[in-house]
């Protein structure tokens, strides 16, 4: 009885692999890291039949910008494992390179070391070139907390001769997990050596090795707009960030996010109430370089930030992502990478436009520093972006020099002080008072320490958005609203400054 338990918890817990050794699965959804720390993503799109009673199946991976040929950029390249992908009905996998010239992987359920076989042979006679793959190891390994039976394939390039060949293949390795599939892989859309597109592609020497994957969720996953924003209340954020224009103006601002609560809206919209300090700095140089005027402000108060999820952001490393609401068609692309403080995703400036669905691209160029929407990087819960770049005769920073996430914190914390003139807070929360929360017809504003020459009360949606305000004439107003069922936020002001901020719910 124990043995037949042993087999039903063993089934549950592998993935749904059809073979042993199987390289690619229809809802494979993985990161790869490459040699250069560059990220790389798998996820098939799409599945279909390759051709009627056939039993062969055909995968398609996410398109990527590319380079079809000379001179020509797409946007609706293949991916850096080549499309289609092809599985055949005896469990063989063919990948495809830019020339479209096949790649075939034997099915390796029943291989053993010393396996050899002919996996692509040029269609070029001029240069004939064929390589030939091995099974050349069986071993276990560990891998992004895994364990398994691993084969490890290699290749070797021959000329037309049957001699050896220099190939930038030789001795890659293809690594396929017994119940995870591929582990470690070249690139094949450039595959064998493919090196002319390398603007848009891998190298053809480099290998890519697993970072993590779905089913079971393992490693690293794809960088959203939500794991980069993801505060939880104790939680901090210190930027600086630093503008020069030459001969004309410099500056700074130093900024402090604590996050004091958190409400998830939905799967795609998460709001914080983020406690906010700010020191602002503006000179103004005359045409010698001396200082006209100087600018200088403290704040203290609290905001509501809303982050929602961003189909832009959340694309896969290298995935176009087509801004269609654009007169020109703007072509993105995102890029991931790894660092010292975890995951970061870069949202590149456009790479260029169409000009119609099926020409090439109209490549687009920049010094480094797109206006408006600055080259930067974001961290896995540390927001962003964070970036250096220049324009012109302008050069921008915002740099992160200290957070705090639970335990653990990094950097030098900045010290900023408030002045009393720009002093605007929620330091004493027994001010005023807000009931009966949830509410019914009407709720209570209440307070005995604020003047009511210019005291309000403001309602903000979830979106973070004002839709009400209210004029507080006493220090004790009863208010009958129209408020639909739902959790808004207010913000409770006297004059120019926040006595108080939260939650108000409205059966």
């Amino acid at each position: 009885m124990k043995k037949l338990t042993g087999i039903i918890l063993a089934i549950i817990t592998l993935p749904a692999f059809s073979q042993d050794y199987e390289l690619i699965r229809a809802n494979m959804d993985r990161i790869y890291g490459g040699d250069y720390a560059s990220r790389l993503g798998l996820r098939i799109d799409s599945v279909e039949e390759a051709a009627p009673m056939s039993g062969d199946t055909l995968y398609h991976g996410y398109h990527q910008v590319g380079e079809i040929g000379d001179f020509c950029v797409r946007h609706d390249a293949p991916f850096w494992l080549g499309d289609p992908i092809l599985k055949k009905e005896n469990g063989d996998f063919q990948f495809h390179n830019l020339d479209g010239e096949p790649i075939h992987i034997k099915n390796q359920s029943n291989t053993e070391i010393g396996y050899e076989w002919e996996c692509y042979t040029t269609g070029d006679l001029q240069n004939v070139l064929t390589v030939k793959a091995i099974v050349d190891t069986i071993t276990y390994e560990d891998f992004i907390g895994l364990t398994d039976s691993v084969k490890y394939i290699s290749f070797q390039a021959y000329g037309e001769g049957g001699d050896e060949v220099d190939c930038p293949v030789n001795n890659k390795t293809l690594k396929i997990s017994k119940n995870h599939g591929l582990i470690q892989t070249p690139a094949f859309v450039v595959f064998p050596d493919i090196n002319s597109y390398q603007n848009y592609y891998p190298a053809s020497h480099e290998v890519f090795q697993v970072l993590g994957m779905t089913y079971p969720d393992q490693g690293i996953s794809n960088l959203t707009k939500l794991d980069a924003f993801d505060f939880n209340p104790g939680d901090e954020i210190h930027t600086k960030y630093y503008h020069y224009t030459w001969e004309l103006s410099r500056t700074q601002r130093d900024k402090i996010l604590r996050c004091l609560d958190k409400e998830i809206l939905s799967d795609d919209s998460v709001i914080n109430v983020m406690e906010r300090q700010m020191w602002y700095k503006k000179e103004i140089f005359n045409s010698d370089g001396t200082i006209d005027s100087v600018i200088e402000t403290t704040t203290f108060d609290t905001v509501n930030k809303l982050y929602t999820s961003s189909p832009r952001f959340d694309s896969y490393p290298k995935e176009t992502y087509i801004d269609s609401s654009s007169r020109l068609n703007l072509v993105y692309q995102n890029t991931m990478s790894g660092g010292f403080i975890g995951p970061s995703k870069r949202l590149d400036i456009p790479v260029g436009h169409i000009y119609h669905p099926d020409s090439c691209m109209s490549v687009g160029s920049s010094d480094g520093c797109f206006v408006g929407n600055p080259n930067g990087r974001y961290y896995k819960g540390l927001g962003g972006p964070y970036y250096y770049c220049t324009y012109g005769f302008s050069e921008y920073e915002r740099e992160l020099v200290y957070w705090k996430k639970g335990d653990e914190q990094w950097g030098e914390p900045l010290d900023i002080v408030i002045t009393d003139n720009e002093y605007s807070s929620m330091s004493s929360e027994n001010q005023c008072n807000i009931y009966p929360n949830p509410a019914d017809e009407y709720f209570v504003v209440e307070g005995a320490s604020f003047s009511f020459d210019n005291s309000r009360l403001e309602i903000y949606n979830s979106m973070g958005r004002k839709i009400k305000e209210y004029q507080l004439d006493s220090h004790k107003t009863r208010l009958t609203h129209s408020l639909s069922s739902g959790v808004y936020f207010y913000k409770v002001l006297s004059g120019n400054s926040i006595l108080k901020t939260g939650k108000l719910i409205i059966k």
